[in-house]
């Protein structure tokens, strides 16, 4: 993993957020990808965390759960996720008040969905930030302004990273030509729960932030 750390749980463990710029389904697709590959292949202990009012995963996830203490667990391959998570409850989670829940966990994902109001603070507890899109032509104002707006909330630039599905050599000089940062390519990834080999390699350069 990178070595930026800014939040930290009790135990350490590293904090990374996930926001997608149209789809809530963006953010969960790469979130699983990057909690099934830490677990399986890094073997770590991840707990996936969803914000929101409603779970994307729930229909996946109903029959596999567990309590934790005060927590209802949902746990599938080897990761434990809390679905459909206030933004209090996750505020208090990572700010340390949840010891039984975080005991073991080296990462904590924090799946924001496509909601940035409200989550000011949970963002800047993480210690990445991962925004994912696409720059097709209809996409880019709203892309733009969407991490503009993430960019004056997480003040430390360096721990945010943007990501487009896809992207093509006239997109990423577009991108710095209106931002002078960095956007970098990711091509769509099949089934997180059964990535194939070129979908693991795609996701360990992007966890070693290669």
């Amino acid at each position: 993993m990178k070595g930026r750390r800014r939040g930290r749980s009790n135990n350490n463990a590293e904090i990374i957020g996930i926001i997608g710029v149209v789809s809530e389904d963006e953010a969960t697709h790469l979130g699983c990808a990057i909690a099934n590959y830490l677990c399986s292949v890094e073997k770590m202990e991840v707990l996936y965390i969803e914000a929101g009012q409603v779970s994307n995963l729930y229909n996946l996830l109903k029959n596999k759960w567990l309590w934790k203490g005060q927590d209802l667990l949902y746990c599938y391959k080897g990761v434990s996720y809390l679905l459909a998570v206030t933004s209090n409850k996750i505020r208090e989670i990572l700010s340390n008040r949840s010891d039984e829940l975080l005991a073991e966990v080296d990462i904590i994902i924090v799946d924001l969905g496509t909601t940035y109001i409200g989550n000011e603070e949970i963002i800047k507890m993480c210690s990445r930030m991962i925004i994912i899109g696409n720059l097709m032509p209809w996409n880019v104002k709203t892309y733009l302004d969407f991490a503009l707006h993430l960019e004056k909330i997480y003040k430390d630039i360096g721990c945010l990273e943007r990501y487009s599905y896809n992207l093509t050599r006239d997109q990423k000089m577009l991108w710095y030509k209106e931002t002078e940062n960095k956007i970098y390519n990711i091509p769509i990834l099949g089934d997180p729960y059964n990535m194939k080999k070129q979908d693991v390699d795609v996701i360990n350069s992007l966890v070693r932030g290669s």
